[in-house]
Parts: structure tokens; C-alpha cells; sequence
């Protein structure tokens, strides 16, 4: 499959779904996706995320995609903001979601492009239509601001093709001085997922995730970060 997503990005490879109604690989905006039926699509969503300056910041980006359709392998790009720098090794796949997946990811040399490639060795789908997929993390700049983070190269791909996503959903990184108290997000990236239990979790086990905020991950205010705010 990694020699197919070269030969890919080289020539091209034919998407029998190219005729349909849908134009593929479309980007837009998160309050767009939200007005279509998300699920005749495949779609890649960088989620928007808020932290502090000069701190650490987890971007999530979800795969959506039909019930029938099996998917192995995927990769994107993600352009850069000046001032943020990829904390090598952050890189890792929702466990949820994830069989015998593997991920890998860096930023291109001499470049601000950050790029991610998952697979399976067995051919393996990854579990469940929709959902976080992955997350990254970055260090941020000392400027506050709202910084747009576009995807592009999305691709993903089973024994027998290799196709773009049918939508693109481009991301926000929000940078402030100020962040808003939202219990449950532990990982302080504006959202409460599955994510935030992984942090929870990792923050009980004494593994210092990082970002990490504590009155966010007390989610029942009792000044102790232990299951029972897992289960809250």
C-alpha cells in the first residue's frame, strides 16, 4: 500500500467513484460538513483546537466514512503555521480505532509541511465509520490569533484502490490567553472526546501526558483527577 500511495502522488490512479455525484476531495468548513449526510462520504477532519502561547497543543483528525467500505491505509498533509514546530514522536492512532495499525509522521526537510501515513501490514480496516483516527502535537508561537491548518495529499486506500477523501474539512488552531473551562477535556484542545479519557488515564497511571489540564480533567470538582472522573 506505501508503494501504491507513491505511485499514487506520481501519475494517478483511477477512482471508480470519480463519475458519481460528488466531486472528490473538496474542502470545507466545519459548519458546511455539519449540513451534509456525512456518511455517503469518505472524510478527513481536521479538528479545530484552542491553547495558551508558547505551549504544548494536540491536533486530532477524524476519518469518516460509509459502512460498506473498508479502509486500510490513509495519509495527508498538513501545512504549518509559522511558529509551530512538530514534537517529533507525538504521533499516535486512537486505539479504538486502530487494529495492527501503524503511524508514522515528521515534517517534510526544509519545509513547514507535516506529514502522516498510517497502514496495516495484514490489510486490517480500522474499526468503526467515524471518529478520531489520529492526533499529533505541536509547540505553539508567542503570537495570539486564530491560525487556519489546511490538509492536502489526502489519500486513503485498501488492497484495491487508492482514492482522495470526497471532503476535506480543514481545521482552526486558536491561540489565546485565556481558555475556556470545559470540563472533560483533559488534553485542553477545545473538545471532549475519546481523547481526553486516553489523557485522564495516562495522568492516573503517572505517564505526565502532555498538554494536560487538571480542573479540566476533574470533572467532578473534587481537587482529585482519579476513575471516577473517567467515568464523569
Amino acid at each position: 500500500m506505501m508503494l501504491l500511495f507513491i505511485i499514487y502522488i506520481s501519475v494517478g490512479v483511477h477512482n471508480p467513484k470519480s463519475q458519481s455525484m460528488y466531486k472528490q476531495g473538496f474542502s470545507i468548513t466545519h459548519e458546511d460538513f455539519l449540513k451534509v449526510d456525512s456518511f455517503d462520504y469518505v472524510a478527513m477532519i481536521l479538528h479545530d483546537a484552542t491553547t495558551h502561547p508558547e505551549s504544548s497543543l494536540v491536533v486530532e483528525m477524524e476519518l469518516q466514512k460509509p459502512d460498506y467500505l473498508i479502509i486500510t491505509d490513509f495519509m495527508f498533509d498538513a501545512t504549518l503555521p509559522e511558529g509551530f514546530a512538530y514534537i517529533v514522536g507525538s504521533v499516535t492512532l486512537n486505539p479504538l480505532r486502530k487494529v495492527d495499525h501503524i503511524i508514522q509522521a515528521n515534517v517534510l526537510p526544509g519545509t513547514n509541511i507535516f506529514r502522516a501515513i498510517s497502514f496495516s501490514l495484514s490489510n486490517s480496516s480500522y474499526i468503526g465509520n467515524e471518529g478520531i483516527i489520529m492526533s499529533f502535537t505541536l509547540n505553539t508561537p508567542t503570537q495570539t490569533g486564530a491560525y487556519p491548518m489546511n490538509l492536502q495529499n489526502c489519500l486513503w486506500g485498501n488492497t484495491v484502490i487508492v482514492a482522495p477523501p470526497d471532503v476535506i474539512v480543514n481545521g482552526t488552531v486558536t491561540i489565546t490567553e485565556e481558555i475556556q473551562y470545559l470540563p472533560g477535556d483533559a488534553n485542553c484542545n477545545g473538545a471532549v472526546n475519546v481523547i481526553d479519557i486516553l489523557s485522564a488515564i495516562n495522568y492516573i497511571l503517572e505517564h505526565n501526558p502532555q498538554p494536560f489540564c487538571f480542573d479540566n480533567a476533574d470533572v467532578n470538582g473534587d481537587g482529585i483527577v482519579n476513575l471516577m472522573d473517567v467515568i464523569g
